[in-house]
């Protein structure tokens, strides 16, 4: 019993660190969690805000490159911890790609070296 319980102080000890740094760490916050969380969200922004798309719905991005931060509340005896995960957002409309229909190639002198052309 006493190895389980060292195992959950390095656990939490290791979550917390990764916090520290920005990033969410799955002793935190299970894979499976986060998952239902993901979808509650994107549904919720389907029937508030239809107009949006959650981008990222898998845990994977948020677990590697999502910003996150954490605050501690008080409230009486009790301390909360509160994880901030920013899910960015995009218009429905935008996410369709755009055409591209004619590319046009600008020559520019350079000007250390004479008689060189490059384009943008």
């Amino acid at each position: 019993m006493a190895i389980l319980n060292l195992y959950e102080i390095g656990s939490i000890y290791m979550a917390l660190q990764e916090l520290s740094k920005g990033r969410l760490s799955h002793h935190l916050v299970n894979s499976t969690s986060l998952a239902a969380k993901i979808r509650d969200i994107s549904e919720n922004l389907e029937r508030i805000s239809p107009e949006f798309d959650l981008i990222y719905k898998t845990p994977n991005y948020y677990y590697t490159q999502a910003k996150v931060g954490g605050a501690i509340h008080k409230e009486s005896n009790t301390h909360v911890l509160l994880i901030i995960i920013q899910a960015p957002i995009v218009l429905k409309s935008a996410i369709s790609p755009l055409k591209v229909w004619k590319f046009i190639y600008y020559p520019f002198r350079s000007q250390t070296i004479k008689n060189l052309l490059y384009s943008v």
